[in-house]
C-alpha cells in the first residue's frame, strides 16, 4: 500500500451504485463521522471500519485530570506552608491512580 505520507490522491476509483446503495453508504459515514469518500476507501482498503463513541470516556479523562490538578494544589499548598501531612497527600495520589487504572480497564473492556 503506498506510503501514508502522500496527502494528494491523483487515481480516480469510479463505481456505479443505486440511488438507494448510495444514500446507505452516506448514512453510514455520517455515522462514523467521516465523508463518502473516506468511508468507501476505508472499508475497501481494510474491509471494516470499527468506530468508537469515546465521548462519554473523554469526559470520565477530563474528570481525573481534574483530580490530578487538585492533589498537585494540594501538594504545594501544604509545602508553601511547611505544613505537610505526608500521608495525606500520599493517600490522594493513591486513589488518583487507583481511578486512572480503572478508567483505562474501563477503557480496554469496551474497545
Amino acid at each position: 500500500m503506498p506510503s501514508e505520507k502522500l496527502l494528494y490522491r491523483s487515481v480516480q476509483f469510479n463505481i456505479r451504485l443505486t440511488e438507494n446503495e448510495k444514500d446507505y453508504i452516506e448514512e453510514k459515514a455520517k455515522s462514523v463521522n467521516m465523508s463518502a469518500s473516506s468511508y468507501g476507501r476505508k472499508i475497501m482498503l481494510d474491509g471494516a471500519i470499527i468506530y468508537r463513541d469515546t465521548t462519554t470516556f473523554s469526559k470520565y479523562m477530563k474528570e481525573l485530570n481534574a483530580i490530578s490538578v487538585n492533589i498537585n494544589q494540594i501538594a504545594r499548598n501544604t509545602t508553601a506552608v511547611n505544613n505537610v501531612i505526608e500521608k495525606d497527600v500520599i493517600h490522594l495520589q493513591n486513589q488518583y491512580e487507583k481511578l486512572k487504572a480503572l478508567y483505562i480497564k474501563l477503557l480496554g473492556d469496551v474497545t
